[in-house]
C-alpha cells in the first residue's frame, strides 16, 4: 500500500487532496506511578500557496488528555491556552474569518 494511503489529507471544502506531507514523526515519553508522560512531534510541509484549514485527529484512550500543543512554522510559533470550549471556538472561528492563523484542539 503506498504511504499516501495512511496520511492523505483533503480540503474540507473542496474535498480535494492537498499538498501537505508528513516530513517526520518522533514519540518520546516515560511512565509514571499513575500513567505516562508522552510527546508526539510530527513535522509537516504544506506546498500550498494560500491559507489551509487541516484537521488534524489521532485515537487517544478513553482516560488521556491532551495537556498541551505547540505549532511552529518558519515564520511563527503558537502555544496553546485551556479555554472553556464555547470561547475556544468564538475565538478559533473569528481567527479563521480575519484570516489569521488559527489552532483549536478539543
Amino acid at each position: 500500500m503506498a504511504a499516501s494511503s495512511y496520511f492523505a489529507p483533503h480540503a474540507v471544502q473542496t474535498g480535494h487532496a492537498l499538498p501537505l506531507t508528513m516530513q517526520s514523526l518522533f514519540l518520546t515519553g516515560r511512565l509514571l506511578p499513575f500513567g505516562a508522560k508522552l510527546t508526539v512531534r510530527h513535522a509537516f510541509c504544506n506546498a500550498e500557496t494560500s491559507p489551509i484549514e487541516a484537521v488534524y485527529s489521532f485515537a487517544l484512550p478513553r482516560d488521556t488528555s491532551l495537556v498541551k500543543f505547540r505549532i511552529n512554522a518558519d515564520t511563527f510559533s503558537v502555544d496553546s491556552k485551556l479555554e472553556p470550549t464555547a470561547k475556544a471556538v468564538r475565538t478559533y472561528e473569528n481567527a479563521v474569518a480575519a484570516g489569521s492563523f488559527a489552532a483549536l484542539a478539543r
